[in-house]
Parts: C-alpha cells; sequence; structure tokens
C-alpha cells in the first residue's frame, strides 16, 4: 500500500489489470449491507462506520442518516421482499436488482424503528466471540449455571418478541404507505427473526 496505493488506484483505468481499488469515497461509512448470494431470501444488515465492504456483501449508503435508517428498514420489509421475489428470482441479490425496487420519495416519511431494531440485534451478536464488543459469556453472569441460563433464555426470547413486534411495525408501515396494506402480511414468523 506504498504511497496510500497509488499503483493499485492506478489500475482503474486498466481493463483486465486486478485488482482494483472502486468505491473509496465509501470506505469506512455506515450503510446496509446484504450477502449478493442467499438461499434463505434477502436480508440486509447494518453495518456500522468504520467497515468496508466488497462484491460478496454490496452496501447502501447515503449522506443521511434518516434515509439510511428508512432504507435499511424498507431493504428488510415485507413489501421489498415481495418485489424481490420478481426483481430477482434466483439466489443472486446484485446492486442493480435492489436499485430497482421501487421506492417512492413519500416513503422517505415513514417512521420506522429501525434504531431500536439494529438495538436489540447488535446486543444479540454482542453475545458471541466473533463480535468485537464481547464481554463475556452470559452464562457466567450468575452464581450458578441453571439461573444464568434462565435469565439468559428469558433475555433472548423478550428480545426476539420485541425484534419481531418491531419488525411487523415496519412491515405495516411500508405496506401502508406503498398502498399495498391488503396485498402485503405484515406478519414475521419468529423463525424469521
Amino acid at each position: 500500500w506504498k504511497d496510500d496505493g497509488a499503483e493499485i488506484k492506478s489500475r482503474l483505468s486498466w481493463k483486465k489489470k486486478k485488482p482494483t481499488i472502486r468505491n473509496s469515497a465509501y470506505y469506512f461509512k455506515p450503510g446496509f449491507s446484504w450477502g449478493t448470494i442467499s438461499s434463505g431470501g434477502f436480508s440486509a444488515r447494518y453495518s456500522p462506520e468504520g467497515a468496508l465492504f466488497d462484491n460478496g456483501g454490496c452496501t447502501l449508503f447515503t449522506d443521511n442518516i434518516n434515509q439510511l435508517n428508512i432504507f435499511g428498514s424498507y431493504l428488510n420489509s415485507a413489501v421489498a421482499s415481495r418485489y424481490l421475489e420478481f426483481l430477482s428470482p434466483t439466489l443472486n441479490f446484485q446492486p442493480g436488482d435492489i436499485g430497482r425496487l421501487l421506492f417512492p420519495s413519500k416513503a422517505l416519511s415513514i417512521k420506522t424503528n429501525t434504531e431500536s431494531c439494529i438495538a436489540i440485534a447488535k446486543r444479540d451478536w454482542d453475545l458471541f466471540e466473533r463480535s468485537w464488543d464481547f464481554d463475556s459469556s452470559p452464562l457466567l453472569s450468575e452464581k450458578s449455571l441453571t439461573d444464568a441460563y434462565y435469565t439468559f433464555e428469558k433475555r433472548c426470547k423478550t428480545d426476539s418478541l420485541a425484534l419481531k413486534e418491531l419488525e411487523e411495525e415496519n412491515n405495516s408501515a411500508f405496506a401502508k404507505g406503498f398502498g399495498l396494506y391488503e396485498q402485503i402480511d405484515s406478519k414475521v414468523s419468529i423463525e424469521k427473526v
């Protein structure tokens, strides 16, 4: 990465030489990322400031955090999922597919629960040693392993039900906002949370 990667950056104009650096203006910015291949359907996750992206995990960006939260909720909504059944009926979700999702400008006024959803998901993620913010196992929080397990189980159930409710509220808001309230089921099964 000598001279701030000057040699690699100069390859942008080359047609066949790799590697190249693309979209470096978006490095380390917050966004919503998704896997380009998924057998379990489309879903997007919040990518906080400080992360990178590539073509295996594409990312949607905007300079306005409120818009980013709305876009993130929309990408995870039942409305977007229904559109993607037509726009991308395979296991692949390319940026062009996501860019073709219908999103009327009036949808930017839809109130979402994105920040609460992110907080619950982050709290869950931080329970795993893979998380940079992992502190300790929740099974070490009580005097007995049995007590710790039941406390942990209760917390997980509470968080799952709260996230399910928030996602259903978001689904309802987008279904109403798009005039699809009778065509889109806003319910979320607990297995999908």
